[in-house]
């Protein structure tokens, strides 16, 4: 996200926020008022100046000024709630939507199939973007938790829900109160991001996991050629052993009340994992057909006919989402029991803790596609970095007189432990992407999916990893 090739500065950066309210009293208890901007505004990174606007007109007017005729991005806390205001007005005023790289006069908007919002490009001359992105994809929290994130020092303010509920009509000037509580929610996003930025530069990525994902990548630069993307076919069939994590209540607690709950927590398991054991790299070595079993001494995923229940005492591991063919007729995440005869994709590694939690029969082998695996030294190398990172830049700022320069150190640590957690999730990222497109239908704003972006080769990640 640049200005006309160069890195937007601080100056041309904001942040945004939208305070609504129904346009109307409820009639009854089923009618639901639409909603309306009474309240918006901007505050710049640099001065950290706020202009503040009482209806939508003006504050897109702002967004899109000219000013010095560069590029502008602005982070908004929530883009899915307040970009339901942005588009309709971008539709409704003449600007066309593409999929492509906008033109002047056209936007986008990035929302997957999943309806996640994670960004809004607005091409407003030839020369001008503005590019409005979601904050919430790269500090994944609510706003009265982000001050903790960085030691940053303005806190959310919290309001009664009559300042909620309460129906403000057309031309209302806000009062000190609202000011007050508004541009506080301004700040603490400012201060978040500009704490960030003195870490990892103006450059940063606007994601979670693509800014972790990034300084891996400056650690391993050579990692595409170690760990090369996958064919669409094979990524397809790969998938359906990437379970990922779902959360489990055991059975005897369900719907209960439960008081005085004790948390545990295994500390970076994962990266740990990542560190010290075997994990698949480069071309797949082999395929097999239906009626071969898998070669235990290589890292494999397979598709097989299994049944298989619950051994007593043991939790279950089988995802629902895991059987392809047969799949019992359950709301449970998690399966107990197949009732019979199902099919199932699985690595070796879940294999493994299958046989320790089922009575679990292979009635036949499908198919299947093996890797060579071994310690990654440079995935090592990083993880242990970064542990290394965390624990000196605690004792650091335990022992700093400083407190600026303590919360520097804290700073440092926190980055390194959210690098070491967040950086194998991208092996995950999807090749082929279906998004969303806003149109305006009959003065109605409709979203169709209509996108669909296949990655090039050279940009996709290793899926086996994240499955490992």
């Amino acid at each position: 996200m640049a200005s006309r090739g160069k890195t937007v500065q601080l100056s041309h950066m904001f942040v945004a926020d939208f305070e609504t309210c129904d346009e109307r009293p409820a009639l009854h208890e089923k009618d639901y008022p639409n909603q309306k901007v009474w309240l918006a505004g901007l505050q710049n990174l640099e001065t950290e100046a706020t202009t503040r606007f009482t209806n939508l007109d003006d504050f897109m007017s702002a967004a899109m000024a000219r000013g010095d005729n560069q590029n502008t991005e602005i982070a908004i806390h929530g883009l899915k709630f307040d970009g339901s205001f942005i588009v309709p007005w971008l539709l409704r005023n003449n600007f066309q939507p593409t999929h492509n790289k906008p033109g002047a006069g056209q936007f986008s908007v990035l929302i997957d199939d999943k309806n996640n919002w994670y960004s809004i490009r607005l091409q407003v001359t030839k020369r001008r973007r503005v590019t409005i992105w979601d904050s919430a994809k790269l500090f994944p929290m609510p706003l009265e938790y982000m001050p903790g994130l960085y030691g940053t020092p303005t806190k959310k303010i919290a309001e009664d829900g009559d300042f909620y509920n309460a129906i403000r009509e057309d031309g209302h000037e806000p009062t000190e109160r609202e000011i007050i509580y508004f541009d506080n929610d301004l700040q603490v996003l400012t201060e978040t991001i500009k704490a960030h930025i003195k870490i990892c530069g103006l450059q940063f990525k606007k994601t979670h996991a693509s800014q972790a994902f990034y300084e891996f990548e400056q650690s391993f630069p050579a990692w595409k050629w170690r760990f090369p993307g996958l064919s669409v076919d094979l990524d397809a069939y790969a998938r359906s052993a990437y379970w990922g994590g779902i959360s489990h209540v055991n059975e005897i607690h369900r719907a209960k009340d439960i008081y005085t709950i004790g948390v545990f927590d295994i500390n970076s398991s994962y990266p740990d994992k990542a560190a010290n054991c075997k994990l698949p790299y480069g071309p797949v070595l082999f395929e097999g057909g239906e009626g071969q079993a898998p070669d235990m001494s290589k890292f494999w995923i397979a598709s097989a006919l299994v049944e298989f229940k619950l051994k007593p005492g043991k939790l279950p591991c089988i995802p629902t989402k895991a059987i392809s063919e047969g799949r019992p007729l359950t709301i449970d995440k998690w399966l107990d029991n197949s009732d019979g005869i199902v099919r199932m994709t699985f690595c070796n590694i879940d294999y493994l803790t299958i046989l320790e939690s089922y009575d679990f029969k292979i009635w036949r082998w499908m198919e299947t596609a093996h890797w060579a695996w071994k310690i990654q030294k440079e995935i090592r190398a990083f993880v242990l970095k970064n542990n290394e990172a965390k624990v000196t830049n605690k004792e650091k700022a335990a022992n700093e007189q400083d407190g600026e320069k303590r919360q520097e150190y804290l700073n440092l640590s926190q980055r390194a432990k959210i690098n070491n957690n967040a950086f194998y999730g991208k092996f995950g990222e999807e090749i082929v992407k279906y998004g969303k497109t806003a149109y305006l239908q009959d003065e109605d704003i409709i979203y169709i999916m209509d996108r669909e972006d296949e990655q090039s080769l050279n940009k996709r990640k290793f899926l086996p990893v994240a499955i490992a």
